[in-house]
């Protein structure tokens, strides 16, 4: 998955860049990764990018047992 942070620690659009036969467990991580609470971006980390957001990529795994 892809998403971005915005200045405030809010996941920006979220992309599934590669997909599981499960929808539901799909579907899980988003939600997991959506309500997710990130600390805002620090200021000094701000003026170093030049810019108020960051790029993230993040892999998820999600096991179904039977």
């Amino acid at each position: 998955m892809t998403f971005r942070l915005d200045r405030q620690g809010r996941v920006e659009p979220l992309k599934v860049l590669s997909s599981t036969r499960s929808r539901w467990a799909e579907e899980t991580a988003s939600r997991m990764l959506r309500a997710t609470t990130f600390p805002p971006i620090p200021e000094e980390v701000i003026a170093e990018q030049g810019r108020d957001w960051v790029d993230v990529e993040a892999e998820t795994s999600i096991s179904l047992s039977h």
